[in-house]
């Protein structure tokens, strides 16, 4: 019951966003698809993830974390999708809420050199940014490409355009500040299958402005459970060395989840 309680708290507007992230998911995988040749096949693959924890007694929390990852590989492009959505009480009081949408495309220009293009709309309500888009594009090298080990690195100059909340809470919001800048983006990426079923990545991101750095990592161990079943555990670390008044410059995220492939 707490479950439902859960997805009922989160108001019209807010499932409203989610609709709109999801619709703007599919016509990009849409157009993607169009743009490139008929005459190459696509090779889909994608992963839903899906944590939560429910307590209750003298404390009752409820969290859920939902995201969906697609991947398209067409020749020598590869777009990857995101969508994310993490929601938690605690004692009846919104904790997180927070939604995002990404897309990443690659296109090999010679053998481990590539392209890239990406672009993020995050909104996170306790952030102390209404929402933020980033986009930014430029060129990667794979630095290991073998079949149990693949590391990469990407870098370029970037746009970041943000809504700044003028307040102490989301709650309590007075209006919003708006600001845009020109940012540089640096990614580092590490695959690596420990065995068969056994599998550990590393995502490290960093984006600079004169203002702020904001850098963000995500660690996780995956293990295949059964057929398309895995298991997950993960670490998410957000730091932002300038942030927003009162509030804090690191966001961790621990999460166990459940994951199926297809």
């Amino acid at each position: 019951m707490d479950w439902v309680n859960c997805v009922l708290n989160i108001n019209v507007y807010n499932f409203s966003k989610l609709i709109v992230s999801l619709s703007i998911l599919l016509f990009l995988l849409q157009y993607s698809v169009s743009i490139k040749s008929e005459e190459m096949k696509s090779a889909f693959s994608g992963q839903l993830d899906i944590g939560g924890s429910l307590t209750s007694g003298n404390t009752d929390t409820t969290r859920l974390d939902v995201e969906i990852n697609i991947r398209n590989l067409k020749g020598r492009f590869e777009d990857n999708f995101r969508v994310l959505g993490a929601f938690s009480k605690d004692n009846k009081e919104t904790t997180e809420q927070r939604f995002l949408i990404s897309y990443e495309s690659y296109l090999e220009l010679r053998k481990n050199l590539f392209g890239f293009s990406y672009i993020k709309f995050d909104d996170d309500n306790f952030s102390g940014f209404n929402y933020e888009i980033e986009a930014s594009a430029g060129s990667g090298y794979k630095l290991i490409n073998e079949k149990d080990l693949r590391i990469l690195i990407q870098g370029g100059p970037g746009y970041r355009y943000s809504k700044k909340i003028n307040g102490t809470l989301p709650q309590v919001q007075t209006n919003t500040l708006s600001n845009s800048t020109l940012t540089a983006r640096g990614n580092i990426r590490l695959e690596y299958d420990i065995s068969d079923d056994v599998f550990l990545s590393n995502n490290l991101s960093i984006t600079w402005d004169s203002q702020r750095t904001r850098i963000d990592e995500n660690i996780s161990l995956t293990n295949n459970l059964i057929g398309n079943i895995l298991t997950r555990i993960s670490l998410n670390i957000r730091h932002n060395t300038n942030p927003p008044e009162f509030r804090k410059k690191t966001d961790t995220n621990t999460k166990v989840s459940i994951v199926y492939n297809f």
